[in-house]
C-alpha cells in the first residue's frame, strides 16, 4: 500500500509539473499549431534543467500557465448518451399482424415480378413487454487547427457511425467541407440527433424509411448516415443565419460500405430562416442504390414491396435500381435556432412543432408520408408532447400506416430526461396496436 501511495503521488507531481511547465505545455500546441512560431518550439532538452529556454521575452525559467486545462478542453471533446427502458405492446385483437407468405408466379405470360400466395400467412397475435436498451453512443472531437476539426461518433452494437475530418475555410463558418462517413443531407428530421427529438421512436416513418435510418428492405438499416464528401455553410449577418445548405456526393451504400455500383448518390438541403425562431427545409436526393444480400426485397416476406400488377421489376439481392428522394418541411420554435441557447432545453425548454412531407421511388416502387411532432413546456421541468404520423409504403398498392403519439417527459437534468409515450398504431395489412413506453436518457 505504501509503495501504491508513493507511485500515486509521484504522479500527481508530475501532472502538475506538466500543467504548469511550458515546455510541456508548448509540446502540446507545437503539435496543434506545426511549430510556426518561435514560441512552440519545445527546448526542454537543451538544458539539465529541461525547462523552456529562449523565449520572446528573452527570460529563462519556467513560466506558470492556469489555462492549460482550458486549452485541451477546447482542443478536445468527448461526449456519450444512452436511451433505454420498458415496453409494452398489446396487438389488436381485431387486427391480426398478418405477414403473407409469397412466392413468384410460376405464370409465363404473367407480368414480371408478379407474386402469387404461397400456403396461408403467418399470424401474429400477443403482448410482448420488456426492458431494452435502445442505443447508446459516444463520439470525440479533435480541434487540430484554426482550419480543421476530426469526429468519430460510436455505437456500442459495434458499429463506427461516423468518422469524418472537417475543413473550415473561413472563420464564420460560411463554407465547409467534410469529408467521411457522416448523415446525409436528406430530411428536416435526420440531423438532429436522439437527445433532441421529442419521441421515443425518434424519427417519423417517413424519415425512417426514406433516410435509411431503419426499415428500407432494400437498403437495409443505414443510421441516416453515408459514405462521402459534403459541402455546408451558414449564409447571414453577424445577428444571425438567414440560410444554410448542405450538398454531398455520396456512395449511396450506406455506413462502413464501399460503393457496389460506381454510381454515386447527389443529396442536398436548404434550410431557410425567414425568422430566427422560424426555418422552412427543401431536401431533395437521386442516385442509384444496390439492393442488400441480406435484405428482404418484394420476392421476400416484406408486404410493402410486392409489386402491383402491371409493375415490371425483377430486382434481386445486388442489382441496381433507380433512388429519389424529396422533402419540403418547417419548423417553428419559441426560442431562437441559432446561439448557445439553440440546444440547451435545461434552461429554454421552447415550445417545438415540426412538419414535413417526404416522398420517394424505388425502382417503380412509390412511398409517400408526412407527420406532425410537437413539445410544449408545461409546470416545473414538464413537457407534453404529440404527434401525428402518416405513411403509405407502397402508393401502388396503398399500403397505409398512422401512428399516434401522446406523452410527457421531465427533464432531470441538463441532457437527461424520463420520458412517458403512449403510441397507437393503425394498419390494415401489418395490423394494429397499441405500445406504452417508459425511457430514460442519461447524456454528458
Amino acid at each position: 500500500m505504501k509503495r501504491l501511495f508513493l507511485t500515486l503521488m509521484i504522479a500527481a507531481s508530475g501532472m502538475l509539473a506538466f500543467a504548469q511547465n511550458p515546455a510541456q505545455d508548448s509540446t502540446h500546441h507545437g503539435h496543434r499549431h506545426h511549430h510556426d512560431g518561435p514560441e512552440a518550439q519545445h527546448h526542454g532538452h537543451g538544458g539539465p534543467d529541461g525547462q523552456h529556454h529562449g523565449g520572446p521575452d528573452g527570460q529563462d525559467g519556467p513560466r506558470k500557465n492556469p489555462f492549460f486545462m482550458d486549452r485541451v478542453f477546447k482542443t478536445f471533446m468527448v461526449k456519450g448518451y444512452a436511451q433505454g427502458g420498458f415496453t409494452y405492446m398489446d396487438k389488436d385483437p381485431q387486427k391480426h399482424q398478418v405477414i403473407p407468405n409469397l412466392i413468384p408466379s410460376p405464370d409465363p405470360n404473367a407480368p414480371a415480378g408478379t407474386m402469387i400466395p404461397a400456403g396461408p400467412p403467418t399470424v401474429i397475435d400477443q403482448s410482448t413487454n420488456t426492458f431494452d436498451m435502445k442505443r447508446a453512443y459516444i463520439f470525440a472531437q479533435a480541434t487540430l487547427t484554426d482550419h480543421f476539426k476530426f469526429w468519430i461518433m460510436y455505437d456500442f452494437c459495434g458499429v463506427f457511425n461516423e468518422y469524418y475530418l472537417e475543413y473550415n475555410a473561413f472563420k464564420n463558418g460560411a463554407l465547409n467541407f467534410r469529408l467521411g462517413q457522416q448523415k446525409h443531407p436528406f430530411g428536416l428530421e435526420n440531423p438532429y440527433s436522439p437527445t433532441k427529438m421529442e419521441l421515443i421512436d425518434v424519427y417519423s416513418q417517413a424519415t425512417t424509411y426514406l433516410a435509411g435510418c431503419g426499415s428500407d428492405p432494400l437498403y437495409g438499416v443505414q443510421y441516416g448516415r453515408d459514405l462521402g464528401l459534403v459541402m455546408l455553410g451558414d449564409l447571414g449577418n453577424p445577428m444571425g443565419k438567414h440560410l444554410h445548405y448542405e450538398m454531398g456526393v455520396l456512395n449511396g451504400q450506406g455506413v462502413n460500405s464501399n460503393d457496389r455500383n460506381n454510381k454515386k448518390d447527389f443529396s442536398g438541403r436548404l434550410e431557410f430562416f425567414p425568422d430566427a425562431k422560424f426555418k422552412v427545409v427543401v431536401s431533395g436526393q437521386t442516385g442509384w442504390g444496390n439492393v442488400e444480400s441480406n435484405s428482404r426485397t418484394m420476392n421476400g416476406a416484406m408486404p410493402y414491396t410486392v409489386p402491383a400488377i402491371g409493375q415490371k421489376s425483377t430486382l434481386q439481392p445486388g442489382m441496381d435500381y433507380k433512388r429519389q428522394r424529396w422533402g419540403f418541411g418547417a419548423e417553428y420554435r419559441t426560442h431562437a435556432m441559432s446561439g448557445p441557447a439553440a440546444c440547451d432545453y435545461w434552461t429554454t425548454r421552447p415550445t417545438v412543432l415540426r412538419a414535413e412531407i417526404l416522398g420517394g421511388k424505388d425502382d417503380v416502387y412509390k412511398s409517400l408520408g408526412y407527420y406532425v411532432a410537437g413539445a410544449v413546456p408545461m409546470f416545473g421541468k414538464f413537457d407534453a408532447v404529440a404527434s401525428y404520423d402518416f405513411m403509405n409504403y407502397n402508393t401502388d398498392l396503398d399500403i397505409k400506416q398512422t401512428n399516434y403519439v401522446v406523452g410527457l417527459q421531465y427533464w432531470c437534468y441538463k441532457g437527461c430526461r424520463i420520458q412517458l409515450q403512449y403510441t397507437y398504431c393503425d394498419t390494415e395489412l401489418m395490423g394494429g396496436y397499441s405500445k406504452l413506453q417508459i425511457q430514460t436518457q442519461v447524456a454528458f
